[in-house]
């Protein structure tokens, strides 16, 4: 075997793996609008709130390398087996993820046909990796926390009631 799939033979040599895991998923958020004027000036003001966390557990098991061999040339000699392999338990990850922002943000009709839109968010997250090896009982820790203001601009020019020009810019936090 030449570190290849398949050998020049035909024999493919099949190995076992496999990968437990579990997902937990939570989320809120929370909006308030609103309209009002300032003189002459109407505003649509939007600010709210959200959370989320989000959890995953992975079970990984150490891989059996030589489950069976099946030659590409001639299948008909391949023989099944019948016993289903358990393979060992080899680390468990917990990699917890929590996330939570808040945001303003007002949409400013200045005239009939132009408007500006100004916004602002905070965000906060929290990543963590707990790598447990069974065979050793060593747990690996990773943690990392992190946090952001993201601006948004925009504007809108709208010379008729049925077209609108838009630019924007933001910048997003991950």
């Amino acid at each position: 075997n030449s570190g290849t799939l398949i050998n020049s033979k035909g024999d493919w040599i099949r190995n076992v793996q496999k990968t437990d895991a579990n997902d937990n998923y939570k989320m809120a958020q929370i909006d308030l609008k609103g309209k009002f004027n300032t003189g002459l000036i109407q505003h649509q003001f939007l600010t709210g709130a959200d959370a989320e966390a989000f959890e995953t557990v992975t079970n990984s098991f150490a891989q059996i390398a030589r489950y069976d061999t099946i030659n590409i040339f001639n299948p008909a000699l391949y023989r099944e087996k019948t016993e289903v392999p358990i393979p060992t338990l080899s680390t468990i990850t917990n990699a917890p993820v929590k996330r939570a922002g808040v945001y303003v943000q007002d949409l400013v009709h200045i005239s009939k046909w132009l408007k500006v839109l100004a916004g602002l968010r905070y965000s906060y997250q929290e990543t963590m990796s707990n790598v447990l090896t069974i065979s050793t009982q060593k747990n690996v820790i990773n943690s990392n926390k992190d946090d952001a203001m993201s601006p948004r601009l925009g504007i809108v020019i709208q010379p008729t009631r049925k077209q609108s020009l838009f630019a924007s810019y933001s910048n997003s936090f991950n």
